[in-house]
């Protein structure tokens, strides 16, 4: 008996190394002939050394480009009338959009997209309609859509962007959950970590901020500087370690805000890291000021390693932490940013023990193995149903939960 094949389908090489690592192997090792998609890239070697997935580069821009579009729109399609998958899953929106189209009228009987975040929840006029059309044709070419939180869920319902009976969460939410292994305090090399502390000349007697992710405005970045700034000016003894590269996309940082966060005293800037565990396990705590999200790694991954959390109060944020396990702020606020910044400083040593409890929630629900065998289990579960339907006693729309099903979405708020 041959195996089921899988096709996995994303716009950018880095997303099927980052956003799923280790999840294609996963399901290759456990019956599955699994098939790559996305554009080229530089991460594209990586990803296929060593590894007996196969992989198709099929060019997909991120930004609307029409023509672009439609080109990968038929090279999709012949490539999935080619491989004759038993289930199409598609990830990230330009991916999306043209996967699922392609394998609509290519006929795959198991057409599954993954929202894990929705740009158009920070958008407004014309590109908000345009990117609601483009999701909501994107959920009507599924046969279901996974919302990787309930908090994303409960927007799509809210907003009518798609039928109760097309909309699941697995599990407890998350994408691909975290790597226990790589998080974990006690499997960090003291040699690196030793390395880490001289090069930000690492002070004990300092108190260090921490944030992870893109430089772009979305990200909360300029409420971030703000807050940090005006703590700094009364207290020297703060520090803000940032790691990650600044973006130039739509909501790029204006150039003068560059300069402040590269040439500002308190600041410690590093570019993107590879090592970011190290730098989670010695920051005080974790800032996350986004706007928007979908199920937000480096929150399970402060949490895991018993980082204090400070986040804004978002539909994806809400549902790895409360108000009673870290320190939640009104999003786009910086003055209330600022306040619970400050907070967690006075009060570092109640913070501390809320991050230590949340740690084993955290590890108990999101870890990767737990998550990828909720996947899998869900794949095998949609092979094995007549009507590519999951089996409910009722027309609402149930959560799957370790192979079980679960309370219905119309419960949920975000």
């Amino acid at each position: 008996m041959s195996k089921p094949k899988l096709l996995r389908i994303t716009t950018v090489p880095i997303s099927l190394e980052i956003l799923l690592t280790g999840q294609l192997d996963y399901m290759q090792a456990n019956g599955f002939d699994v098939v790559a998609v996305s554009s080229n890239g530089s991460e594209v070697n990586k990803f296929t050394k060593n590894r007996a997935i196969r992989h198709q580069v099929i060019e997909m821009t991120r930004t609307i480009s029409p023509m672009k579009d439609f080109i990968a729109l038929i090279k999709l399609y012949r490539f999935i009338k080619k491989e004759k998958p038993d289930i199409v899953h598609t990830h990230t929106p330009k991916a999306g959009l043209l996967g699922m189209i392609a394998a609509k009228l290519a006929n795959v009987p198991i057409r599954l997209h993954t929202v894990a975040g929705l740009p158009l929840m920070t958008s407004k006029g014309f590109r908000r309609g345009l990117l609601v059309v483009t999701e909501k044709l994107t959920y009507q070419c599924s046969t279901e859509t996974l919302a990787n939180s309930f908090s994303i869920a409960s927007f799509m319902l809210k907003e009518q962007m798609i039928s109760i009976d097309k909309l699941k969460v697995l599990g407890n939410g998350s994408t691909n959950g975290f790597d226990n292994n790589r998080f974990n305090l006690e499997n960090l090399s003291a040699d690196r970590l030793d390395f880490v502390k001289r090069e930000i000349s690492y002070n004990p007697e300092l108190f260090y901020f921490l944030y992870v992710g893109r430089l772009v405005v979305d990200k909360g970045i300029d409420e971030l500087y703000e807050a940090f700034h005006k703590l700094y000016a009364k207290n020297k003894s703060l520090r803000l370690i940032i790691l990650g590269n600044f973006e130039k996309e739509r909501d790029s940082l204006n150039e003068q805000r560059v300069v402040e966060i590269i040439n500002h005293p308190g600041i410690i800037y590093l570019g993107w890291r590879e090592d970011v565990e190290y730098f989670i396990s010695i920051a005080n705590t974790l800032v996350h000021p986004s706007h928007r999200e979908g199920f937000p790694n480096i929150l399970l991954q402060s949490a895991s390693m018993q980082t204090p959390i400070i986040c804004s109060n978002i539909p994806g944020n809400i549902d790895v932490v409360n108000n009673d396990n870290a320190t939640l702020f009104e999003v786009k606020n910086t003055e209330n940013l600022l306040s619970k910044m400050n907070e967690v400083f006075l009060n570092y040593a109640v913070k501390k023990n809320q991050a230590t409890i949340l740690s084993n929630s955290i590890i108990d629900k999101y870890s990767r193995e737990t998550v990828q065998q909720i996947i899998l289990d869900y794949y095998l579960e949609k092979l094995n149903s007549k009507e590519n339907k999951l089996s409910s006693n009722s027309n609402e729309s149930a959560v799957i939960k370790n192979g079980s099903i679960q309370e219905p979405l119309t419960s949920l708020n975000y």
